[in-house]
């Protein structure tokens, strides 16, 4: 008797699916075929304000010296002192998926001569992919490691003697120019790497003070 049922109901399913308007053998296959289509909800621009505030007590712990390392054999030296080392306050600027502009101020150094000084980070960065970003502007240049950390999350309240002296020659630290930058994987190995060309004479400069450009190339290979 089972033999008289199964040709009945294959019949019934070739005809239900001739009923629905498809093909015989296609319903498999527009599963796999099939692409779920998602839409990006993001609103642009988006906009991202940041703070950080970091003070500090100063005690000289030798005799006529002052917090500053200076020597007063008359004593007239500060051995003690409160200062304010950084006021930041950071605003970026999502303005689509591709293209963000940040802009980072430094208002504690106000309490000295503000020329060249205050505004520290000033640049757009567009983002092709994860493999390439362009960065046009003010910026720390990925010199060294110290680059990579934000001021934050450093252990110290001040960054190494090489950071500060890179700084100095036109390296490390901010400066003005452009760089590119990006990660991939090599076989199974991450890698990320920049490349950056910039003035070399600090930030907030009107001008380059000569006609040389610095370039630096560093490339990291997760090992």
């Amino acid at each position: 008797m089972k033999k008289h049922y199964i040709p009945l109901l294959i019949a019934c399913s070739l005809l239900n699916n001739l009923a629905n308007g498809q093909e015989v053998g296609t319903e498999q296959q527009s599963k796999v075929d099939s692409v779920k289509l998602t839409k990006d909800d993001t609103i642009y621009p988006k906009l991202q304000v940041k703070g950080l505030f970091q003070a500090r007590y100063l005690v000289s712990g030798t005799k006529d010296v002052d917090v500053n390392g200076l020597h007063h054999s008359d004593g007239s030296g500060t051995d003690n002192n409160f200062m304010v080392k950084y006021m930041r306050v950071q605003m970026r600027a999502q303005i689509s998926k591709r293209t963000e502009v940040t802009v980072l101020a430094n208002l504690a150094d106000f309490k000295s001569d503000p020329k060249t000084k205050v505004l520290e980070n000033a640049y757009l960065k567009y983002t092709f992919s994860p493999k390439l970003a362009i960065t046009v502007g003010q910026f720390r240049p990925w010199f060294g490691i110290e680059e990579t950390y934000p001021i934050d999350i450093v252990k110290s309240l001040d960054w190494s003697n090489q950071y500060l002296e890179f700084g100095k020659l036109g390296w490390a630290s901010f400066q003005i120019g452009v760089a590119a930058t990006g990660e991939t994987t090599l076989g199974e190995m991450p890698f990320s790497y920049s490349l950056s060309v910039v003035n070399g004479n600090g930030k907030n400069q009107v001008v380059d003070n000569d006609n040389g450009k610095q370039y630096a190339t560093r490339l990291v290979f997760g090992l």
